[in-house]
């Protein structure tokens, strides 16, 4: 079992539940302890004490699992105090924390037949041993003529596919870079590079107005799709491998099969769309382009689903969903990086409503808190400082205003965001395949990696070298970074 680390907010003794004449009071886990400090492994045991103001007949328990959709039962034991007519007791169970599997259910079951439910929420974060200190450089070498424009793994993690100014496309062994394929590919820059998720196709884009479907395994060009008429800077493969969108002046979506169009869509004052990814079920769209929009587009219905204005400083170069669709991140040219959560399924009717904008709950996320809340001046700045509904079982906060008007600063810097001003553009930024970890690469030669649930920096580099691309695999196991002086450097477990 995956080694977990798990952090609770700073109760004080325990953790009193009440309402509807049932309380649960939580002795274990109740102990404060420096973040991040504590480490639970494997299952973590659950004890306490319940208290109703009739007899008790029966308490159940089940963990819940936000994505996938998951109910665990758990085994508890109840211990009745003597004298009390059972409506005292003692309970003990075992559950297993994880970042998406962290609420706790109990149900009480009263003699007179009232079914009273409390939740328990266990804010938990991954175990940083995926990213620690053998996570590192395990290769770097020259392989384009010029800049690295692209850089993309195939889902299996074998091979690394790479765009440059050069023209050429090349399909390179991911953990050596040695040569597999070599595709002149381009009539000027090779803007992007992607394969299917199968690992069977490459379809790029370029400076020469095309996008081009080939063969991985031959080199050979299956099709050249020719309806731009500018510049294609972005594109995106859908997982179930039936669309590919590319963005210029113009969006593009092609059925893959037939390469017929199927819907064209344009960005105001005509900027380019610089990133476009889909969701993890083929369902979604989103993009980002120069004049700092947002677009989601339904796939299924070839149909703008959502646009918002100024959504960052500067031109949006990057986006990455979370396979469950409840957030995502997005990435500017000026450094910027915001963690946005979708409170609202894209699916539900009220994302029609206009007024309706709670599910984009952004700016400047502060992640949870290291310091007692109660430490400020909350009166003075409760227009500043909001409480999130309890997303996923896990308090965030976000500020609304410049912090420099709220009083006691320091405090403030002491809580880590989960994304701070970089030192120069996003250049990528993607999701593992299970949605636990985020890279973010940035134009000076940044890789950082976060958990996507928490916000918590895992990993990172800072080499200070040009840099125009990113990559990071599926699997999570290898991320690349391509220069502007046509190096690639490969990160990985050594």
């Amino acid at each position: 079992m995956k080694k977990l680390l798990c952090f609770l907010l700073l109760f004080c003794c325990a953790l009193p539940i009440w309402g509807q004449n049932v309380d649960i009071r939580l002795w274990q886990p109740a102990l404060p302890y420096p973040f991040p400090s504590f480490t639970w492994q494997e299952d973590v045991m659950v004890r306490g004490e319940i208290t109703a103001d009739t007899a008790i007949q029966k308490l159940s328990a089940n963990m819940l699992a936000w994505y996938p959709d998951k109910v665990t039962p758990c085994t508890v034991s109840l211990y009745y105090q003597e004298g009390e007519g059972k409506k005292k007791a003692i309970f003990q169970t075992s559950v297993n924390i994880k970042p998406l599997q962290n609420t706790l259910v109990f149900e009480v079951i009263l003699a007179d037949g009232r079914k009273v439910q409390k939740s328990v929420l266990f804010p938990a974060s991954y175990n940083n041993g995926d990213y620690s200190d053998n996570f590192d450089e395990i290769i770097h070498l020259n392989r384009h003529k010029d800049a690295v424009r692209s850089l993309g793994f195939t889902s299996d993690s074998r091979y690394l596919v790479s765009g440059g100014d050069d023209g050429m496309i090349l399909v390179m062994k991911a953990n050596t870079l040695e040569m597999v394929q070599k595709i002149k590919a381009h009539t000027g820059y090779v803007r992007k590079a992607v394969t299917t998720h199968d690992g069977k196709h490459i379809v790029s884009c370029g400076e020469d107005k095309t996008v081009k479907l080939w063969d991985l395994a031959t080199g050979k060009l299956l099709h050249t799709f020719s309806d731009h008429t500018t510049q294609v800077y972005s594109l995106a493969v859908s997982q179930d491998g039936k669309y590919i969108a590319a963005g210029g002046q113009y969006l593009y979506l092609w059925e893959f099969a037939s390469h017929k169009q199927v819907m064209k869509a344009s960005a105001l004052k005509f900027a380019n769309f610089l990133t476009l990814t889909f969701s993890a079920d083929s369902q979604y769209l989103f993009g980002g382009d120069e004049d700092r929009w947002l677009h989601i587009w339904d796939v299924a219905k070839k149909e703008t689903k959502y646009q918002r204005k100024n959504i960052h400083p500067g031109a949006v170069s990057g986006i990455a969903v979370h396979p469950s669709l409840l957030y995502f991140y997005s990435g500017d040219r000026n450094g910027n990086g915001k963690w946005w959560q979708l409170l609202l399924n894209p699916k539900d009717s009220k994302w029609e409503d206009e007024d309706y904008y709670a599910w984009e709950m952004r700016l400047n996320l502060v992640k949870g808190r290291f310091e007692d809340p109660a430490m400020i001046e909350l009166d003075y700045v409760k227009t500043n400082i909001k409480e999130f509904p309890k997303i996923q079982g896990y308090p965030l906060y976000y500020l609304t205003k410049d912090y420099d008007e709220l009083p006691e600063k320091d405090w403030l810097d002491k809580i880590e965001r989960p994304l701070t001003e970089f030192k120069s553009g996003v250049v990528q930024m993607s999701m593992s395949g299970n949605g636990e970890y985020l890279m973010v690469a940035t134009g000076e030669g940044t890789i950082r990696m976060v958990e996507t649930f928490t916000g918590l920096k895992r990993w990172d580099v800072e080499l200070h070298r040009a840099t125009e691309s990113g990559a990071f695999s599926y699997d999570g196991a290898f991320a690349a970074l391509g220069g502007m002086d046509g190096e690639i450097r490969v990160f990985g477990k050594k």
